[in-house]
């Protein structure tokens, strides 16, 4: 099963580089990764070159449109949606394609995972009631709705909305950990403090991510943007 992985980003130059590590690291490497930057400064992107990533410049569009536009030119069926500023264990490819492979009418994702706030010692659990967090959506597109490409928010409980007669399928374990730093696309205070009152994660987060890896979240703060204050 060759695989997909659909990474839409925009102004987010050092995740987006850390995104590429968290791709090549995956233990399935029957697998593609397509960029789609519409970043704001043409001059400070970076270009990466690997012979599975696609580093793609496209015009200023709405995060719906820039996923409608991915899937539309992915060279397979099966899609993962890939956030550039989440962390994702190596395992997390390979897992997805295991539970796709038992119905590929499916939609696999994670209903509950870590949640890590930028310079924030604590972790917190995230469960969600009936969605499937949309950093880990993975679906075979023959059988799933297009993504709404007028929405620039709302994207992934919209797609998953329009998706209700599909099964979805939420794995157990901790290989996937939302990142909140004040610029995501969902960054307003409430969204924000409902995930801070979810109960703290209690386990080894050395058991999840890498010293490495939380060096480099340690050297970013939470900085939410004006437009977004409240």
């Amino acid at each position: 099963m060759r695989v997909t992985v659909i990474c839409p980003t925009k102004n987010r130059m050092a995740f987006l580089q850390k995104s590429i590590e968290y791709f090549l690291r995956q233990t399935y490497t029957d697998s593609e990764m397509l960029i789609l930057d519409d970043s704001d400064n043409r001059a400070e992107i970076i270009p990466f070159f690997h012979p599975r990533v696609k580093h793609q410049i496209v015009d200023s569009m709405l995060l719906g449109a820039k996923m409608a536009y991915g899937v539309s030119i992915a060279n397979t069926n099966f899609i993962q949606k890939w956030d550039d500023d989440d962390f994702y264990d190596s395992r997390f490819l390979d897992r997805n394609v295991a539970a796709l492979c038992e119905d590929d009418t499916r939609i696999v994702g994670r209903r509950a995972f870590p949640v890590m706030f930028l310079g924030e010692p604590t972790w917190k659990i995230c469960t969600l009631p009936t969605a499937l967090a949309g950093g880990t959506l993975f679906f075979n597109r023959k059988h799933c709705p297009q993504f709404r490409p007028e929405l620039w928010r709302g994207v992934d409980t919209e797609f998953l909305r329009d998706a209700r007669h599909n099964p979805q399928y939420s794995l157990p374990g901790w290989d996937y950990v939302m990142v909140r730093h004040g610029r995501n696309t969902w960054s307003n205070a409430g969204w924000d403090d409902w995930l801070r009152a979810k109960p703290p994660y209690c386990g080894s987060v050395a058991s999840i991510m890498s010293g490495a890896d939380l060096a480099f979240y340690r050297t970013m703060k939470y900085e939410r943007e004006a437009k977004c204050a409240a």
